[in-house]
């Protein structure tokens, strides 16, 4: 596992200051690290930065369509969601209810109760099931819906761990269908799990999604 400085270094590459505080940014690094980011196993941090990165990606580009509005308190939630969304994976013998530990951790240790609810909300509903349309907190709420609908695109685009994604965002939208234009190192991407985990992105825009694959390959 990288130092708390390299790993807040990494962070900084993609979430200012304005978006992701110093001293929150300081919690979040504390808090990853003390459950391993829940892949202390694998592969550590790495998947979680890759995860928010893409994260960030997807929401900037979904802001700059007009897909969301630009809120501020959801885009933070999110982005600490994206970063802290596996915490739960410690023990890695609680796989299956990973998702409900980590909305724990988050709601317990931030410190900040209005972010720590939204954040462990969004890091709660991360896997394809349940359902946040079933959620009376936030069934009405557009901005949230579509963070989760965001954080779970990112999170299958490096289900394999191997961070071979370079960038990922919402390229053209038609009446029929919205474009996620990804652009990799290589096809070693499960790309039925990203449409899988699009269906909450489909059901929210009325809209089928399409992916465009770039590929990159080193001479």
């Amino acid at each position: 596992m990288s130092s708390a400085n390299e790993i807040k270094s990494e962070i900084r590459r993609f979430i200012p200051e304005t978006v992701i505080e110093e001293d929150l940014l300081d919690k979040i690094v504390e808090i990853g690290n003390e459950y391993g980011w829940g892949r202390a196993h694998m592969c550590a941090e790495k998947h979680a930065i890759k995860v928010a990165e893409l994260t960030v990606d997807l929401w900037t580009s979904a802001e700059n369509m007009g897909l969301v509005g630009k809120n501020l308190d959801v885009r933070r939630a999110l982005y600490t969601a994206a970063l802290l969304h596996d915490v739960g994976l410690w023990d890695y013998r609680n796989k299956d209810i990973h998702h409900e530990l980590s909305a724990e951790i988050i709601r317990d240790k931030l410190q900040d109760r209005s972010l720590a609810e939204r954040s462990s909300i969004i890091a709660y509903y991360h896997r394809k099931k349940p359902n946040p349309l079933d959620d009376e907190r936030i069934k009405d709420d557009r901005d949230m819906l579509l963070a989760i609908a965001v954080l779970r695109i990112a999170d299958a685009l490096d289900y394999r761990l191997n961070r071979v994604v370079n960038h990922a965002f919402f390229s053209e939208k038609d009446e029929e269908s919205i474009t996620i234009e990804v652009r990799a190192k290589s096809l070693d991407i499960d790309v039925g799990r990203v449409e899988k985990k699009g269906k909450l992105l489909e059901d929210l825009l009325k809209k089928k999604m399409k992916i465009k694959m770039f590929i990159y390959r080193q001479l």
